[in-house]
């Protein structure tokens, strides 16, 4: 929906909008980023393996990790914008963007900088990861108790069961 409701505000014969931000936009609009997406865009900062946005200007990749890489950086380039500048200005980018301007320059008019600027300005906002090991619940006396408890359990269900058989043959009410 919102691919168009944004090319019919932007439809112009001069050009078009930047993947990144028709794609970015969508997925902006569709609320917090999903898991595998989310996934991708950190092992990609991890690994140090992002696509330029000036590459991100162009269709996407059909490859699907490439692919689902290049949506979670233009979900990520919109909203690095659209947290850190005016709200406004985004409307402003796509009113320049409609009249014609290269990519280069209605981000410069509007931001500040270009798409290269873009770049390393996002790029400087991202963190790298913590890995961390997964959680082994191995400690001695945790061990200790969830055995305990285990036990607890199947004896309480042996007589459990053994008080209900006897009931049932003895024809007293189950309970």
């Amino acid at each position: 929906m919102t691919h168009l409701v944004v090319h019919q505000a932007t439809f112009s014969s001069y050009g078009q909008l930047p993947t990144w931000l028709d794609e970015g936009l969508a997925m902006h609009n569709e609320g917090e980023l999903e898991p595998h997406f989310h996934a991708r865009l950190e092992e990609a900062i991890l690994e140090d393996e992002l696509i330029s946005v000036r590459s991100l200007c162009s269709p996407f990749s059909a490859e699907p990790d490439e692919a689902r890489l290049s949506y979670a950086q233009s979900s990520s380039l919109v909203e690095y914008l659209l947290d850190n500048y005016e709200r406004d200005w985004m409307l402003d980018l796509l009113i320049i963007l409609k009249e014609g301007a290269t990519y280069d320059t209605a981000l410069s008019e509007v931001y500040g900088f270009d798409i290269d600027g873009l770049d390393a300005r996002w790029r400087a906002t991202l963190e790298t990861p913590i890995v961390q090991a997964p959680r082994v619940w191995s400690h001695p006396a945790l061990i200790a108790v969830l055995a305990a408890l285990a036990t607890a359990l199947t004896l309480w269900g042996a007589l459990a069961l053994e008080e209900w058989e006897w009931r049932r043959s003895s024809g007293k009410p189950i309970m």
